[in-house]
């Protein structure tokens, strides 16, 4: 898993948003999470990640909110906890204790005033891009027999277009553990945000964790791991709706492309360059041009479109 962070990195592609959170600049580089080490300082974070709690007695449902950061160490064994796991992200595992925010051990037994983990967030600014993407594995590295029921878990991706609206679930990036066995991972990749998050100040994303059952047996300990935001330069292509009075077919295509009316304008691709005109044409002959995306944009204004295979 390849290691990202660099001191320098980190200085010029974030700026300062709250207290423990910063922005990454999607212009600047793409965001990607790989490594955590067990052996961090507590209140310490991933350059342009939270990590976030419930502060609630019981097992988190989706309906709850987090409502405080996590405060503790990576490398505690016992209690509700998050864990640094190298190169392999983090964990997040619940216990019917919470941790000690108070003293951050997993021995003192004073007044608890911690809670129940497990949510990641990432802010972000996507300001001249566009096609935000996002990909990343989850899993479980620990399930017991799960006595007498397993309570089983799933791990939500989110969105919203600033810090403080209400958040967006996206169902393609769920992970549930029923059904999933210890030491293995998912795979979610090719997850993009809808044109709404393109060229934003600021946005963010997250992985929520909450309990699916009634279970009230052993709890898995979730994984989060290789996480690769990534973007492309803001045309403004990708903010207008395909063309509504006209179609082209066959899309995708390889030699050819077809008008349902006679149309003139430019084939461009997906950095707005210009790569071919098409003068008062039914068809256009893409026969020299690379598999990719394209757009079409009539002299009217109407954008469609093209991939090309």
């Amino acid at each position: 898993m390849k290691k990202f962070y660099s001191l320098i990195a980190i200085a010029i592609l974030t700026i300062s948003v709250s207290k423990g959170q910063s922005v990454w600049n999607l212009s600047s580089g793409d965001f990607s999470f790989t490594s955590w080490s067990p052996l961090s300082a507590p209140g310490t974070y991933p350059a342009g990640m939270l990590f976030k709690q419930f502060n609630i007695s019981t097992d988190p449902i989706a309906t709850d909110e987090p409502s405080s950061d996590w405060k503790c160490y990576y490398n505690l064994s016992a209690r509700s906890r998050i864990v640094g796991r190298g190169d392999s992200g983090i964990a997040f595992i619940n216990t019917g204790n919470n941790q000690n925010d108070l003293n951050c051990d997993s021995i003192d037994l004073n007044s608890i005033a911690g809670g129940k983990v497990g949510v990641a967030v990432v802010t972000l600014s996507s300001s001249g891009q566009e096609s935000v993407t996002i990909s990343y594995t989850a899993g479980i590295d620990l399930q017991s027999d799960g006595t007498p029921i397993a309570r089983e878990y799933e791990m939500v991706l989110q969105a919203r277009i600033d810090s403080v609206g209400a958040w967006t679930d996206f169902p393609a990036g769920t992970y549930t553990t029923a059904g999933a066995l210890p030491n293995t991972v998912q795979s979610f990749s090719g997850i993009t945000l809808p044109l709404e998050y393109n060229n934003q100040a600021l946005f963010q994303v997250r992985w929520k964790t909450n309990q699916t059952n009634a279970g009230t047996g052993t709890r898995p300990r979730i994984t989060l791991d290789d996480i690769n935001i990534t973007s492309s330069i803001f045309t403004g292509l990708n903010q207008v709706r395909p063309a509504t009075s006209f179609s082209v077919y066959p899309n995708p295509a390889s030699t050819e492309i077809n008008f349902t009316k006679t149309v003139s304008g430019l084939i461009m691709d997906a950095t707005g360059r210009e790569i071919l005109a098409v003068n008062a044409t039914n068809k256009a002959d893409i026969n020299g041009l690379q598999s990719g995306m394209y757009f079409f944009k009539s002299t009217t204004g109407e954008i469609v479109k093209i991939s090309i295979k």
